[in-house]
Formats: structure tokens, C-alpha cells, sequence
């Protein structure tokens, strides 16, 4: 932001670049696989950005040579991506990559570029020759096609906050409930999860000793007189 919104209240105004800075980074970061960014280790957001890279024509190099050969590492890590999908149906999966060197030249051969996007696939998909010459590596493009857009994760995100921050826990921060509401919807199943190592720092980390075995005189007291007359 490079006027300020209010010059009388610098507060507000470092509040509203903060929180606009912060949607764009998260921003960025949920569609970084679209916008061509880092998509790191998610093998779901790998497959978007190589689909777009291996079957977008304008993602295609001038070069009928250079055409050839493009994308067939994009189309190994699809066909790897999807291959449970894949084998249940009837797609030869070792043609595939033969058929995508032919639709490529076909493509550069015959395509309009004032079509959309959506025409091709829809003519290549539907249309005779193409849909049976092309018949293995349009399965790539069908399972693209119909990934489903979901807010299941959206949805889960709001119940693990509304079950994190209740009415008693108030006075979390900001940041510590979003570290619960990751860990809480991306971290390990509570069996698989080693609680030792956060133990051990806890108890070595404050500036003044841990006390996990300290209780007070009144409850100590208390346990002493029922065991007592037990």
C-alpha cells in the first residue's frame, strides 16, 4: 500500500498494511501451484501445476523441436500421480506419452488461438478423430477435469477454532491459536505423536525452574485427610 489510508491514525494504518499484507501472503501461499510459485512437498498442488504446464498450449515453447520433447517429464509424474486412478480404467498407460507428442503437433497444427481453453479439451474430448486417437492421455485431462472444489477443509478449520478458543481459553493469542488449528488439522494422528520432545523443553526452556510436581498445601493437605480415612 503506498498512500497511507489515514495520516491521523498511524495505528490503524499499520494494522490495515499488516492484515492486507497477511491475506496476500496467505493468498499466495493456498494458490502458489496456479500462479506458477513454489508448491513445495503437496504432491495434489505438484499435479495442478504440472497439468497447467504440460497441457496449457501457451505454456508451450515455438519451437516444433523444443514441442517435441516438452513436457513428457510433467506427464510421468501425472501418470505416476494418478496411476490407481489410471488402472481402473482402461487407459494404457504406456501409450500414453506416444499420444501426447502426437497432440501436441496436432494442437500446434490445427488449433485456433482465439478458442478458449475449454473449447479444446472439450473438442479433443468429444470429437472424432481425436478422442480415439487420443484416447490414453485424455484420461490425464478427465481426472484433472473433475477434481472436486471443496470447503470441507474451510469447514474444519472453523470447528477446530471454535473447539480451541472457547470461552475459557479467550486470551489466546492470535498466533498460538493458529499453531493449534494447524496442528490440530495437518499434525500427526494423537497415537502417532511423540510428546517427549515438547516435554523436555518445557522443562528446560523458562528462566526459572518447572515445578510439575508442586501442588498446593491446601490440596496436598486434602489428598492426605481422604487417603487418611480411607
Amino acid at each position: 500500500m503506498d498512500e497511507p489510508i489515514s495520516t491521523a491514525a498511524p495505528t490503524l494504518q499499520r494494522h490495515i498494511t499488516r492484515t492486507a499484507t497477511a491475506t496476500v501472503d496467505h493468498i499466495k501461499s493456498r494458490f502458489s501451484s496456479l500462479l506458477g510459485m513454489d508448491y513445495g512437498q503437496e504432491p495434489a498442488r505438484k499435479a495442478v501445476h504440472f497439468f497447467c504446464l504440460a497441457f496449457n498450449p501457451e505454456m508451450w515453447p515455438d519451437s516444433m523441436e523444443e514441442l517435441l520433447v516438452y513436457g513428457t517429464e510433467y506427464v510421468d509424474f501425472l501418470l505416476d500421480h494418478f496411476r490407481d486412478v489410471l488402472n481402473r480404467t482402461t487407459c494404457d498407460v504406456h501409450r500414453c506419452q506416444e499420444e501426447y507428442r502426437s497432440m501436441k503437433m496436432s494442437v500446434r497444427r490445427t488449433f485456433n488461438r482465439a478458442k478458449s481453453y475449454n473449447d479444446l479439451y472439450e473438442a479433443l474430448l468429444t470429437k472424432e478423430p481425436h478422442c480415439t486417437d487420443y484416447k490414453n492421455i485424455l484420461h490425464l485431462v478427465s481426472a484433472m477435469l473433475v477434481l472436486p472444489i471443496s470447503s470441507a477443509q474451510c469447514e474444519r478449520g472453523f470447528s477446530a477454532q471454535r473447539r480451541i478458543k472457547d470461552s475459557t481459553r479467550a486470551s489466546l493469542a492470535v498466533s498460538r491459536v493458529e499453531d493449534l488449528i494447524r496442528i490440530s488439522a495437518d499434525g500427526p494422528p494423537l497415537k502417532d505423536y511423540d510428546a517427549l520432545p515438547a516435554v523436555r523443553k518445557f522443562l528446560t526452556s523458562s528462566t526459572r525452574a518447572r515445578r510439575p510436581n508442586f501442588r498446593r498445601r491446601g490440596a496436598a493437605a486434602a489428598d492426605t485427610e481422604s487417603d487418611d480415612s480411607g
